[in-house]
C-alpha cells in the first residue's frame, strides 16, 4: 500500500521537527521506506512555543526547502526524493493570532487547497472549539481537525457525538497513526480505535517529527488498520482521502 501523509513536521529549523536539512532528509527517507509517496509539511503556526505562522514567511521557508531537496536529487545519491511529492501546509493552532490572520487571508492551507489543518489547545471547551471551527468554515475553508483523539472534550460517547456534530457542520477529521499503534498510550489507542470503528475519521497521518521521534513510517499503521478495520477503509484513510485533500477535491461521507 502507498500512503499520503497529510500531517508531518518536516521543515527544518522551524519548530520541534527536524533541526537541520540532514535530519529533514532522513525523516523523508523514513517515510519513503514505509511506503509514503507524498508528504505535506505541516509546521506549527500560531502556537505558543513557536513564533510566527502567517502564510508568506512559511511559503518562503517551504520554497527554500524544496529547492534544497531538488539540488540533492541533481547531485545524486538521493533518488528516493524524486519519488516523493512534498507539499506546503501548516498546523494552525486555534488562537487570537490565528483568527486575526484568518480574517486577513494570511493563513496557510494544505497545498493551498480549501483544507486547513486546525489544532485545538489541549484543554479547550467544546463550545470554544466549535466556535473556532465555525470561523474557519465562514472564511471558506474546511477545517481538518488535527489528532482529535487527544482532546478530552471529544473523549467517550459524548465526545463522539460532539465529533459527529462537527462533521455535520463541514469539518474533516484526522487521527495520528501512532495513536492507532498505542505508542501514545492505551487511552488514546482506545479513543482512536472507537473513532475509526464508528467511521468518524477521514484521514490517518503520522504527525511525524523526525526519523525516529514520532516516526513518519506508516507501514505498520497501514497493516494494523487493515487487520482491525479492513483493507478498503485503511486505503481510504491513508491514501484516497489524503490525495483528495491535496487535489482540493471534496471528501466522501465517512462510512
Amino acid at each position: 500500500m502507498r500512503f499520503v501523509d497529510l500531517h508531518c513536521h518536516v521543515l527544518p529549523g522551524v519548530d520541534d521537527g527536524p533541526a537541520s536539512l540532514e535530519e529533514a532528509v532522513e525523516t523523508l527517507r523514513t517515510a519513503w521506506r514505509g511506503g509514503t509517496r507524498a508528504v505535506t509539511a505541516t509546521s506549527h503556526a500560531f502556537a505558543p512555543l513557536f513564533p510566527g505562522g502567517e502564510a508568506e514567511p512559511m511559503r518562503t521557508a517551504f520554497r527554500a526547502f524544496k529547492a534544497a531537496l531538488e539540488m540533492l536529487v541533481e547531485r545524486g545519491g538521493f533518488d528516493f526524493l524524486a519519488e516523493l511529492e512534498v507539499y506546503p501546509g501548516a498546523e494552525n493552532y486555534l488562537s487570537a493570532e490565528f483568527l486575526a490572520a484568518l480574517d486577513g487571508g494570511r493563513v496557510l492551507t494544505l497545498n493551498d487547497s480549501r483544507y486547513l489543518l486546525l489544532e485545538f489547545p489541549p484543554f479547550l471547551t467544546y463550545d470554544t472549539a466549535r466556535a473556532g471551527a465555525e470561523r474557519v468554515l465562514a472564511a471558506g475553508r474546511v477545517p481538518l481537525l488535527a489528532h482529535v483523539e487527544r482532546y478530552p472534550f471529544l473523549h467517550g460517547a459524548e465526545g463522539r457525538e460532539r465529533l459527529r456534530r462537527l462533521r455535520e457542520l463541514g469539518c474533516a477529521v484526522q487521527v495520528n497513526g501512532e495513536s492507532c499503534l498505542g505508542v501514545q498510550g492505551r487511552r488514546l489507542a482506545r479513543e482512536a480505535d472507537r473513532l475509526l470503528r464508528d467511521r468518524l475519521v477521514d484521514v490517518v497521518a503520522s504527525d511525524g517529527h523526525g526519523p525516529e521521534r514520532r516516526s513518519p513510517d506508516l507501514a505498520e499503521v497501514g497493516r494494523r488498520l487493515g487487520r482491525r478495520h479492513g483493507e478498503r477503509p485503511s486505503r481510504v484513510w491513508l491514501w484516497d482521502n489524503p490525495r483528495r485533500v491535496v487535489a482540493d477535491e471534496p471528501l466522501p461521507p465517512a462510512g
